[in-house]
């Protein structure tokens, strides 16, 4: 897997997540808790492997404590990892991309809601 993928892969899951969260919602029930488990699953599972391929990519040397930081402590460990990976000059640019890519995220969250909104 391409970390390309990895990222597309994960706006799909979003969009999907805003989808059901819309669905559930409508039908005044709560989301089923395997749901929750798979999704989250599926998001920390190509958060990582975005992480493994753009440090391959890189040949940047992980630590274990960055791959453990990455899952569990994505809001601080996926910057921190930036700022370590990119050459000087190039990490303010890889931390804006960061941002417009989570800003994408809830985009596409939302466009799931509206798609549900709209079709039911």
């Amino acid at each position: 897997m391409s970390s390309r993928l990895a990222l597309s892969l994960l706006l799909v899951v979003s969009l999907v997540c805003g989808a059901v969260a819309e669905y559930c919602q409508d039908h005044f029930v709560r989301e089923p808790g395997w749901w929750r488990l798979v999704s989250t699953a599926s998001v920390v599972l190509l958060m990582f492997s975005w992480y493994y391929c753009d440090s391959r990519a890189r040949a940047f040397r992980r630590s274990r404590s960055l791959d453990f930081g990455v899952v569990a402590l994505a809001l601080v460990a996926v910057p921190y990892y930036l700022v370590r990976s990119r050459p000087r000059g190039k990490r303010f640019r890889a931390l804006l991309n960061l941002v417009g890519y989570c800003v994408l995220l809830m985009l596409s969250s939302i466009a799931g809601a509206l798609i549900m909104f709209l079709v039911s």
